[in-house]
């Protein structure tokens, strides 16, 4: 009895063939792949240097007070919403938000909480841009 297969010569062209195959199929994919990934860490590239020419500053934020006074210090135009936290030692947080639209402008923010009672000290108020986290400013009591 005679076993019959595939020559090795038919065996390595039909290898070499499904190899290229899948190389064609992956060289249509990758730089789709690759164009995504680069868009994506651009953007986000982008949005970190404009964020770093903006400064803020508190002006005032009395002990007991239930309004923070901020104001842009550098940036090319308003810095846009800010979010303002109230820290208490014996109570929970506090928010506020606000928003400077021009160039070097100055906002107050009250505190947007109707369980705040007034005269409480607080311990720490901070202050984030909503578009830009990486602006922030703290200042403690």
């Amino acid at each position: 009895m005679r076993r019959k297969g595939i020559s090795p010569l038919i065996a390595a062209v039909l290898l070499i063939a499904f190899t290229m195959a899948i190389a064609s199929l992956f060289a249509q994919w990758a730089p789709e792949v690759m164009q995504q990934a680069m868009g994506d860490a651009g953007d986000e590239g982008e949005r970190l240097a404009d964020c770093a020419e903006y400064r803020i500053d508190i002006l005032d934020g009395s002990e007991e007070a239930e309004n923070v006074t901020i104001q842009q210090r550098a940036g090319p135009d308003g810095i846009g919403d800010l979010t303002a936290t109230w820290q208490y030692d014996d109570a929970d947080p506090a928010q506020g938000y606000g928003n400077i639209d021009s160039q070097y402008g100055i906002d107050t923010i009250h505190v947007d909480d109707e369980e705040f009672t007034p005269g409480e000290e607080w311990d720490s108020i901070s202050v984030v841009s909503d578009e830009c986290g990486e602006v922030q400013v703290a200042t403690e009591n």
